[in-house]
């Protein structure tokens, strides 16, 4: 299931570079949703990642 949790990540990846081209654009309300957007994939990433360890202790987390 770590598929999802790459999901999750890949999301925050996207996210990211959202802000930035909006930062770029110099507007600073996309800038504030595209954060707000990559902290929620963050937090979403590291929380299945945690489920999945406490699950099977012989998944190897991808999120710190």
């Amino acid at each position: 299931m770590e598929w999802v949790t790459r999901y999750f990540l890949y999301q925050v990846n996207k996210w990211s570079a959202w802000q930035k081209m909006a930062a770029d654009q110099a507007k600073p309300g996309h800038v504030c949703y595209a954060e707000h957007q990559k902290d929620l994939w963050n937090m979403l990433a590291i929380d299945v990642d945690n489920r999945f360890q406490l699950s099977n202790h012989y998944y190897k987390p991808l999120v710190m």
